[in-house]
Protein backbone atom coordinates (compact mmCIF):
# COMPACT_ATOMS: atom_id res chain seq x y z
CA UNK A 1 0.00 0.00 0.00
CA UNK A 2 1.56 3.75 -0.78
CA UNK A 3 0.68 5.95 1.68
CA UNK A 4 1.05 9.82 1.37
CA UNK A 5 2.20 11.16 4.31
CA UNK A 6 2.29 15.11 6.13
CA UNK A 7 3.68 16.12 8.88
CA UNK A 8 3.63 20.52 9.30
CA UNK A 9 4.72 21.56 6.31
CA UNK A 10 6.42 18.00 4.94
CA UNK A 11 4.93 15.98 2.56
CA UNK A 12 6.44 12.11 1.80
CA UNK A 13 5.88 9.17 0.23
CA UNK A 14 7.54 5.36 2.51
CA UNK A 15 8.01 3.65 -0.69
CA UNK A 16 8.66 2.99 -4.06
CA UNK A 17 6.06 5.09 -5.69
CA UNK A 18 4.90 4.70 -9.39
CA UNK A 19 5.17 7.14 -11.71
CA UNK A 20 1.55 8.44 -11.95
CA UNK A 21 1.55 8.94 -8.02
CA UNK A 22 4.32 11.56 -8.11
CA UNK A 23 2.75 12.93 -11.05
CA UNK A 24 -0.16 13.39 -8.54
CA UNK A 25 1.87 14.52 -5.54
CA UNK A 26 3.38 17.32 -7.87
CA UNK A 27 -0.25 18.46 -9.55
CA UNK A 28 -1.04 21.84 -8.50
CA UNK A 29 2.19 22.14 -6.38
CA UNK A 30 5.35 24.53 -5.87
CA UNK A 31 7.49 22.98 -3.30
CA UNK A 32 10.81 24.92 -1.99
CA UNK A 33 12.50 21.56 -1.63
CA UNK A 34 12.77 17.88 -2.39
CA UNK A 35 14.94 15.18 -1.15
CA UNK A 36 15.24 12.27 -3.85
CA UNK A 37 15.67 8.88 -2.28
CA UNK A 38 14.29 6.83 -5.25
CA UNK A 39 16.34 3.98 -6.63
CA UNK A 40 15.33 4.22 -10.33
CA UNK A 41 16.15 0.20 -11.44
CA UNK A 42 15.49 1.55 -15.12
CA UNK A 43 17.61 4.62 -15.12
CA UNK A 44 16.22 5.54 -18.74
CA UNK A 45 12.97 6.18 -16.69
CA UNK A 46 14.53 9.26 -15.01
CA UNK A 47 14.26 11.99 -17.29
CA UNK A 48 10.88 12.55 -17.52
CA UNK A 49 10.74 12.40 -13.39
CA UNK A 50 13.52 14.37 -13.15
CA UNK A 51 11.71 17.25 -15.50
CA UNK A 52 8.29 16.75 -13.76
CA UNK A 53 10.34 17.22 -10.39
CA UNK A 54 11.86 20.31 -11.88
CA UNK A 55 8.68 21.67 -12.54
CA UNK A 56 7.37 22.20 -9.33
CA UNK A 57 10.76 21.74 -7.22
CA UNK A 58 12.46 25.08 -6.05
CA UNK A 59 15.60 22.34 -5.48
CA UNK A 60 16.07 18.93 -6.27
CA UNK A 61 18.26 17.17 -4.31
CA UNK A 62 19.30 13.77 -5.61
CA UNK A 63 20.92 11.31 -3.10
CA UNK A 64 23.32 9.19 -5.03
CA UNK A 65 26.08 7.12 -3.82
CA UNK A 66 29.88 7.18 -3.66
CA UNK A 67 30.37 3.93 -5.76
CA UNK A 68 29.31 5.89 -9.37
CA UNK A 69 32.79 6.57 -9.19
CA UNK A 70 36.12 4.05 -10.18
CA UNK A 71 39.24 3.38 -7.90
CA UNK A 72 41.36 5.09 -10.44
CA UNK A 73 42.23 7.99 -8.46
CA UNK A 74 42.69 9.00 -5.13
CA UNK A 75 41.50 11.19 -3.90
CA UNK A 76 38.09 10.84 -5.62
CA UNK A 77 37.48 14.24 -6.58
CA UNK A 78 34.16 15.65 -9.32
CA UNK A 79 36.77 14.49 -12.39
CA UNK A 80 37.77 11.17 -11.50
CA UNK A 81 36.23 8.83 -13.77
CA UNK A 82 33.03 7.01 -13.17
CA UNK A 83 32.60 3.40 -13.12
CA UNK A 84 29.72 2.92 -15.35
CA UNK A 85 32.66 4.32 -18.13
CA UNK A 86 35.00 1.82 -16.59
CA UNK A 87 33.50 -1.23 -16.65
CA UNK A 88 34.54 -3.95 -18.91
CA UNK A 89 33.02 -7.14 -17.45
CA UNK A 90 29.64 -6.11 -18.79
CA UNK A 91 26.77 -8.27 -17.30
CA UNK A 92 28.38 -9.79 -14.92
CA UNK A 93 29.49 -6.02 -13.56
CA UNK A 94 25.87 -5.04 -13.70
CA UNK A 95 24.77 -8.29 -11.80
CA UNK A 96 27.17 -7.47 -8.60
CA UNK A 97 27.12 -3.04 -9.28
CA UNK A 98 23.30 -1.82 -10.89
CA UNK A 99 22.30 0.17 -7.97
CA UNK A 100 26.04 2.55 -8.57
CA UNK A 101 25.33 1.90 -12.37
CA UNK A 102 21.65 3.42 -12.35
CA UNK A 103 22.58 6.58 -9.64
CA UNK A 104 25.57 7.02 -11.84
CA UNK A 105 23.72 7.39 -15.42
CA UNK A 106 20.70 9.95 -13.28
CA UNK A 107 24.24 12.32 -12.35
CA UNK A 108 25.01 12.17 -16.00
CA UNK A 109 21.45 12.89 -17.23
CA UNK A 110 21.18 15.85 -14.55
CA UNK A 111 24.52 17.04 -15.59
CA UNK A 112 23.07 17.13 -19.20
CA UNK A 113 19.49 18.19 -18.31
CA UNK A 114 19.70 21.90 -18.86
CA UNK A 115 18.01 22.40 -15.64
CA UNK A 116 20.31 23.69 -13.19
CA UNK A 117 18.49 23.50 -9.53
CA UNK A 118 19.54 20.36 -8.60
CA UNK A 119 22.05 19.50 -5.72
CA UNK A 120 23.61 15.52 -5.43
CA UNK A 121 24.52 14.43 -2.21
CA UNK A 122 26.27 11.31 -0.94
CA UNK A 123 25.84 9.97 1.88
CA UNK A 124 28.25 8.21 3.75
CA UNK A 125 27.93 5.02 6.10
CA UNK A 126 27.89 5.65 9.32
CA UNK A 127 27.27 3.59 12.63
CA UNK A 128 26.73 4.63 16.58
CA UNK A 129 23.93 6.12 18.24
CA UNK A 130 25.55 9.15 18.42
CA UNK A 131 27.57 9.32 15.37
CA UNK A 132 27.24 12.76 13.16
CA UNK A 133 29.43 12.87 10.51
CA UNK A 134 29.26 16.26 8.18
CA UNK A 135 31.36 16.56 5.10
CA UNK A 136 30.80 19.34 2.30
CA UNK A 137 32.78 19.96 -0.70
CA UNK A 138 31.28 22.63 -2.76
CA UNK A 139 32.61 22.31 -6.05
CA UNK A 140 31.44 23.61 -10.18
CA UNK A 141 29.84 20.61 -11.91
CA UNK A 142 30.39 21.52 -15.23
Amino acid sequence: MITLHCVDAIRYYKMEVPFEKIKEFLQGMQYDGLVDFIWYHRAEEYPAYHQAVAAHTGHHIFLSFYRVYGDLQYPITLEAPQLADMVTDGPEFLKRENYAVSKNKCEKYLKQSGIDNWTVVRPVISSSRYRFDLVCYTGQIN
